[in-house]
């Protein structure tokens, strides 16, 4: 008995979301309808981007409507962009990779080329290509340890 429990991994199995199919777009967002399940990237204001992979389930609110209506949206055989006026928004299809930039090119944000996003049952995690001389805080409405 005491075999089987020390056998048993002690942390979730991860799977990556791996490589997804062109999207679709639905008005500002991309849809990715993949066998690992779907991945959502929306413009939900010039300068908010929301990705979301599963079911949606959060509570966290914004003071305004959500939605841009003026982003441009292209999709490519290997890449596809959420344009809007303050941000572009790439994502790689083979493997699934987010990045985003400001209106000027710089890269304020990317998953990390060798991980990117992963689930395990409902979990989901997401590693992100940080700088030496960046910090993560805070997570909305995440509380606790």
């Amino acid at each position: 008995m005491l075999l089987l429990l020390v056998s048993t991994p002690a942390a979730a199995q991860w799977t990556t979301v791996g490589d997804m199919p062109s999207p679709r777009r639905e008005g500002s967002s991309l849809v990715f309808r993949g066998a690992q399940g779907i991945v959502t990237v929306a413009a939900a204001a010039p300068d908010i981007v929301r990705v979301r992979f599963g079911r949606d389930h959060s509570y966290a609110t914004i003071n305004r409507a959500l939605g841009d209506a003026n982003a441009a949206v292209r999709i490519g055989s290997r890449e596809s962009q959420i344009v809007t006026s303050a941000l572009t928004v790439s994502v790689q299809h083979c493997p699934f990779r987010v990045s985003v930039a400001d209106k000027s090119g710089n890269d304020l944000d990317a998953d990390d080329p060798e991980r990117g996003m992963a689930y395990s049952g409902r979990a989901v995690r997401v590693w992100k290509r940080l700088r030496d001389d960046e910090q993560v805080y805070g997570f909305g409405e995440k509380v606790g340890g």
